[in-house]
């Protein structure tokens, strides 16, 4: 198990590091052959485009789940035919949303649209390029099952490297608009669904009839469709916290949109790229669950929740103490408002460095929780984003809004954990332990970016 673990979180490793230079290396190039403007409606367009994955509603999980049910009747066929007969009609979903999508961003933002479609055009296509994973998810599910993570790793960093090399190519040798660059780089975003299903060899299957009139399909149809329920207020609730930061930030105030933006790039990349490593985790916690090991289950849980907090704080604050020369080397030039970049970034480190803490707890949810129990766990920290962070912000401005949005982290963290332990899969007798822990990681996280944070800031020569 140790050298399958092993060979999955590298591959999942190469998937973050692919991940993370190409949502950097996109705005690198905006930002370099396009004008300030191009760069805030970039700003807005990868924001938005963030939602499109939420769409696929964990299906790639959901198939793992039900392949890796406890039972031999399992018909690997079947399943395969019912998720990708789901993927379909979500993407279809992802389609109309983009176009909703191109038309919120051209009425919401008209400082940015200025009266042309070029916007809504921009917004559309790379919202929908984006959806490609929800097409791939059938294959990402059977690969993850039979733990080969290393199929995935190269169909995303494919299309990726195609798309940002497509980028250059349209901007920087056809000088064409940056809207048209970013509808040719979404478009090649598109061949990952097909790199990815050659690389699976995934069981293969006719083209399924409308309406299905097979009772096993049927059943796997509504078994997966049960699981992504749960998951849908999840996904529902990730999109309401994460990828609405920066649209909900543009409406406070216009000015904070770049220095929010580039914030919150840095964070999302660095913890892009740790999410997609610790995703390694999900394979063996499914295996200790099938095979009822709660005593060894509960050791890789701790474990992972010491490493993960850990690692993501260490390369949090490492990332923050080298963000002016980060963002020069990034952007080509230290941007005007550093002062609000380092603000924003501590805070938003902050945030995610909470959350953290209850990573573990969160994959032993999405693996062995019940569908209702799925749907409640998120909802805390959803209702103190919408109680606490957006009146804040709608007083405050974003500072405020990012300080609202660490307090929903913290609040948001000790339910999953609570319910974590709950599980009958755990057996923890004692829960209070883990919770008293979970509050001291917590603390020391807030005050590592309250208090330890701008004292390195300060002690370094190009802060003195």
């Amino acid at each position: 198990m140790r050298n399958r673990l092993a060979s999955n979180a590298a591959a999942n490793v190469a998937n973050g590091i692919a991940m993370a230079t190409f949502q950097l290396g996109m705005a690198a190039v905006v930002a370099r052959l396009g004008s300030v403007n191009d760069f805030s409606r970039w700003s807005v367009t990868a924001s938005l485009a963030g939602f499109a994955p939420l769409l696929s509603f964990n299906l790639s999980l959901a198939l793992t789940r039900v392949m890796s049910a406890p039972t031999a009747s399992v018909d690997a066929l079947s399943v395969i035919k019912a998720s990708r007969w789901i993927a379909r009609r979500l993407t279809w979903m992802a389609a109309g949303c983009a176009a909703l999508a191109g038309a919120f961003a051209q009425f919401a933002y008209p400082e940015l649209a200025r009266g042309s479609a070029a916007f809504w055009v921009m917004v559309s296509m790379f919202f929908f390029g984006s959806s490609w994973v929800i097409a791939a998810q059938t294959d990402h599910g059977w690969l993850t099952t039979h733990h080969r993570n290393w199929p995935i790793t190269a169909g995303a960093a494919c299309c990726r490297a195609l798309a940002l090399a497509a980028m250059v190519i349209v901007m920087a040798g056809m000088q064409a608009p940056t809207w048209v660059a970013v509808g040719v780089a979404a478009a090649a975003l598109w061949s990952g669904v097909f790199i990815t299903r050659v690389l699976a060899q995934a069981p293969r299957h006719r083209r399924i009839a409308n309406p299905p009139i097979d009772p096993t399909w049927r059943h796997d149809v509504r078994s997966l469709v049960t699981v992504m329920h749960g998951f849908a207020v999840w996904n529902l609730t990730s999109a309401a916290i994460q990828a609405a930061a920066v649209p909900l930030v543009s409406l406070m105030s216009t000015q904070a949109t770049t220095p929010f933006f580039i914030a919150f790039t840095l964070v999302t990349t660095v913890m892009g790229g740790l999410a997609a490593a610790f995703a390694a985790l999900m394979a063996p916690m499914a295996d200790l669950i099938r095979r009822n090991a709660p005593r060894r289950l509960r050791r890789l849980a701790a474990l992972a929740q010491w490493s993960i907090w850990g690692i993501t704080q260490t390369l949090l604050l490492a990332v923050g103490l080298a963000l002016p020369w980060i963002t020069e080397l990034w952007l080509g030039a230290k941007p005007s408002s550093m002062s609000d970049v380092i603000s924003f970034y501590g805070l938003l480190a902050m945030q995610h460095g909470c959350r953290c803490v209850g990573a573990s707890a969160s994959i032993v949810l999405a693996l062995a929780a019940p569908s209702r129990v799925l749907r409640l766990a998120p909802l805390f920290e959803a209702g103190a984003m919408l109680f606490i962070a957006l009146p804040l912000g709608a007083w405050g401005g974003p500072v405020a809004f990012a300080s609202g949005l660490v307090a929903a982290a913290a609040i948001g963290v000790l339910p999953v954990v609570w319910i974590g332990c709950s599980l009958p899969v755990m057996s923890v007798k004692k829960r209070f332990p883990w919770i008293g822990l979970t509050i001291a990681m917590l603390c020391v996280s807030i005050a590592l970016w309250i208090i330890v944070f701008p004292w390195l800031l300060d002690a370094l020569p190009h802060h003195a």
